[in-house]
């Protein structure tokens, strides 16, 4: 009876899921009172129709078993 070659390989390096340190921040996110106010009303105009294509997702269908109240 023949057995198989298995080839013995070394653990690959894993990353540090959970290091010590945080890593440095990239950049700083600002706050949505700092932005200017052509930013802020761009930012509106972009998310609102996502949001409420967002919520009517997520709208119970009719004829369902929602309760009703």
């Amino acid at each position: 009876m023949q057995h198989s070659r298995r080839c013995l390989r070394t653990p690959d390096r894993q990353s540090d899921l959970f290091p010590a340190s945080p890593p440095p921040t990239a950049c700083v996110v600002p706050g949505w009172s700092t932005l200017p106010e052509p930013a802020r009303r761009a930012v509106a105009v972009l998310m609102v129709p996502l949001l409420l294509a967002h919520l009517g997702s997520l709208a119970p269908e009719s004829g369902g078993v929602a309760d009703e109240r």
